[in-house]
Protein backbone atom coordinates (compact mmCIF):
# COMPACT_ATOMS: atom_id res chain seq x y z
CA UNK A 1 0.00 0.00 0.00
CA UNK A 2 1.19 3.57 -0.84
CA UNK A 3 1.09 6.72 1.21
CA UNK A 4 -2.55 8.77 1.70
CA UNK A 5 -3.31 10.57 -1.21
CA UNK A 6 -6.16 13.33 -2.02
CA UNK A 7 -7.91 13.55 -4.79
CA UNK A 8 -9.72 16.25 -6.22
CA UNK A 9 -12.13 15.95 -8.66
CA UNK A 10 -11.49 18.71 -11.00
CA UNK A 11 -14.42 18.66 -13.49
CA UNK A 12 -17.12 18.68 -11.51
CA UNK A 13 -15.28 21.21 -8.86
CA UNK A 14 -15.24 23.86 -12.01
CA UNK A 15 -19.00 23.14 -12.73
CA UNK A 16 -19.65 24.20 -8.89
CA UNK A 17 -16.79 27.19 -9.64
CA UNK A 18 -19.67 28.02 -12.29
CA UNK A 19 -22.37 28.19 -10.30
CA UNK A 20 -21.09 30.14 -7.14
CA UNK A 21 -20.05 32.56 -9.78
CA UNK A 22 -24.15 32.67 -11.29
CA UNK A 23 -25.11 33.32 -7.25
CA UNK A 24 -22.64 36.16 -7.07
CA UNK A 25 -23.50 37.63 -9.97
CA UNK A 26 -27.32 37.43 -8.70
CA UNK A 27 -26.53 39.01 -5.21
CA UNK A 28 -24.81 41.56 -7.53
CA UNK A 29 -27.67 42.14 -9.25
CA UNK A 30 -29.60 41.92 -6.69
CA UNK A 31 -28.18 42.67 -2.97
CA UNK A 32 -31.62 43.08 -1.01
CA UNK A 33 -32.63 39.52 -2.56
CA UNK A 34 -31.85 36.66 0.26
CA UNK A 35 -29.85 33.69 -1.69
CA UNK A 36 -31.44 30.96 0.43
CA UNK A 37 -31.75 27.71 -0.14
CA UNK A 38 -29.43 25.44 -3.51
CA UNK A 39 -30.20 21.67 -2.96
CA UNK A 40 -27.16 20.32 -5.60
CA UNK A 41 -26.70 16.19 -6.64
CA UNK A 42 -23.55 15.43 -8.39
CA UNK A 43 -23.00 12.99 -11.54
CA UNK A 44 -21.60 9.35 -10.15
CA UNK A 45 -17.61 9.76 -9.79
CA UNK A 46 -15.50 6.80 -10.66
CA UNK A 47 -13.70 5.63 -7.79
CA UNK A 48 -9.99 4.16 -8.13
CA UNK A 49 -7.96 1.55 -6.05
CA UNK A 50 -5.53 4.48 -4.80
CA UNK A 51 -8.44 6.37 -3.18
CA UNK A 52 -9.47 4.02 -1.46
CA UNK A 53 -6.59 1.75 -0.37
CA UNK A 54 -4.85 3.43 3.06
CA UNK A 55 -6.03 5.09 5.72
CA UNK A 56 -6.13 8.91 5.00
CA UNK A 57 -6.89 8.77 1.13
CA UNK A 58 -9.01 11.89 0.72
CA UNK A 59 -11.32 12.23 -2.15
CA UNK A 60 -13.13 15.68 -2.70
CA UNK A 61 -15.82 16.69 -5.05
CA UNK A 62 -17.73 19.50 -4.75
CA UNK A 63 -16.59 23.00 -3.67
CA UNK A 64 -18.80 25.09 -1.33
CA UNK A 65 -20.36 28.37 -2.57
CA UNK A 66 -18.61 31.44 -0.32
CA UNK A 67 -20.99 32.95 2.08
CA UNK A 68 -22.74 29.71 2.63
CA UNK A 69 -23.46 26.93 5.30
CA UNK A 70 -24.02 23.34 5.18
CA UNK A 71 -27.80 22.35 5.59
CA UNK A 72 -27.21 18.91 4.40
CA UNK A 73 -24.83 16.36 2.63
CA UNK A 74 -25.38 12.56 1.63
CA UNK A 75 -22.74 10.75 0.01
CA UNK A 76 -24.14 7.58 -1.85
CA UNK A 77 -21.41 4.70 -2.99
CA UNK A 78 -21.91 1.78 -4.58
CA UNK A 79 -20.13 -1.63 -2.67
CA UNK A 80 -16.37 -0.94 -3.25
CA UNK A 81 -15.37 -4.08 -1.21
CA UNK A 82 -16.15 -7.07 -2.07
CA UNK A 83 -14.09 -8.55 0.70
CA UNK A 84 -16.63 -11.20 2.60
CA UNK A 85 -16.19 -9.15 5.90
CA UNK A 86 -15.88 -5.21 4.58
CA UNK A 87 -13.58 -3.16 5.86
CA UNK A 88 -13.88 0.14 4.35
CA UNK A 89 -14.73 2.94 6.42
CA UNK A 90 -15.33 6.27 4.86
CA UNK A 91 -16.36 9.58 7.17
CA UNK A 92 -17.51 12.83 5.16
CA UNK A 93 -15.66 16.09 5.63
CA UNK A 94 -14.75 19.75 4.61
CA UNK A 95 -11.31 20.76 3.69
CA UNK A 96 -10.06 24.33 3.15
CA UNK A 97 -7.51 25.26 0.49
CA UNK A 98 -5.36 25.50 3.55
CA UNK A 99 -5.82 21.73 4.06
CA UNK A 100 -7.19 22.00 7.35
CA UNK A 101 -10.44 19.55 8.21
CA UNK A 102 -13.48 19.59 9.45
CA UNK A 103 -14.91 16.00 10.27
CA UNK A 104 -18.76 16.11 9.01
CA UNK A 105 -19.71 12.28 9.96
CA UNK A 106 -18.79 9.36 12.26
CA UNK A 107 -16.99 6.74 10.28
CA UNK A 108 -19.27 4.31 8.48
CA UNK A 109 -18.74 1.21 7.12
CA UNK A 110 -18.95 0.53 3.31
CA UNK A 111 -20.86 -2.67 2.85
CA UNK A 112 -21.51 -5.15 0.17
CA UNK A 113 -24.20 -3.20 -1.00
CA UNK A 114 -24.95 0.31 -1.59
CA UNK A 115 -24.50 2.78 1.32
CA UNK A 116 -25.31 6.23 2.00
CA UNK A 117 -23.68 7.90 4.48
CA UNK A 118 -24.86 11.14 6.11
CA UNK A 119 -23.82 13.73 8.02
CA UNK A 120 -24.32 14.01 11.58
CA UNK A 121 -26.95 16.14 12.95
CA UNK A 122 -23.88 18.72 14.94
CA UNK A 123 -22.66 19.23 11.28
CA UNK A 124 -26.05 20.57 10.08
CA UNK A 125 -25.88 24.57 9.67
CA UNK A 126 -21.56 24.27 9.55
CA UNK A 127 -19.92 27.11 7.47
CA UNK A 128 -18.26 25.35 4.87
CA UNK A 129 -17.65 28.63 2.64
CA UNK A 130 -14.95 27.85 -0.06
CA UNK A 131 -13.90 24.62 1.39
CA UNK A 132 -13.89 21.28 -0.79
CA UNK A 133 -16.48 18.37 0.26
CA UNK A 134 -15.73 14.69 -0.10
CA UNK A 135 -14.42 11.89 2.28
CA UNK A 136 -11.70 10.61 4.16
CA UNK A 137 -11.08 6.43 4.02
CA UNK A 138 -11.02 5.78 7.81
CA UNK A 139 -10.60 1.75 7.52
CA UNK A 140 -8.78 1.05 3.85
CA UNK A 141 -10.69 -1.70 1.55
CA UNK A 142 -9.91 -5.57 2.28
CA UNK A 143 -11.07 -6.32 -1.31
CA UNK A 144 -11.34 -3.01 -3.17
CA UNK A 145 -14.23 -3.33 -6.05
CA UNK A 146 -14.22 -0.38 -8.57
CA UNK A 147 -16.94 1.76 -7.68
CA UNK A 148 -18.75 5.30 -7.33
CA UNK A 149 -19.89 8.13 -5.44
CA UNK A 150 -22.74 10.20 -5.92
CA UNK A 151 -23.02 13.96 -3.66
CA UNK A 152 -26.42 15.09 -2.53
CA UNK A 153 -27.57 17.29 -0.14
CA UNK A 154 -28.02 21.45 0.19
CA UNK A 155 -26.40 24.76 1.04
CA UNK A 156 -28.10 27.81 2.78
CA UNK A 157 -26.00 30.70 1.13
CA UNK A 158 -25.72 34.29 1.80
CA UNK A 159 -24.39 36.36 4.84
CA UNK A 160 -25.83 36.30 8.56
CA UNK A 161 -27.45 39.82 7.83
CA UNK A 162 -28.51 39.28 4.33
CA UNK A 163 -29.79 35.29 3.39
CA UNK A 164 -29.35 33.25 6.11
CA UNK A 165 -30.36 33.31 9.90
CA UNK A 166 -27.05 31.63 12.20
CA UNK A 167 -28.31 28.89 14.47
CA UNK A 168 -26.18 28.07 17.28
Amino acid sequence: MAAAVATYNQTNIELTKNVIKKVQNEASANPRKPLGIIPFKTKAFAVVATQVDDVGDETYGIIAPPNCLLGDLYITFTDMDSHVSPTLEVRLQAQTAGGTETVLSAATTIGAAATTVAMQNSSKFSDVSSQYLGFEVTGAAATFAAGTFTMFGYFIVGTENKGYAKFN
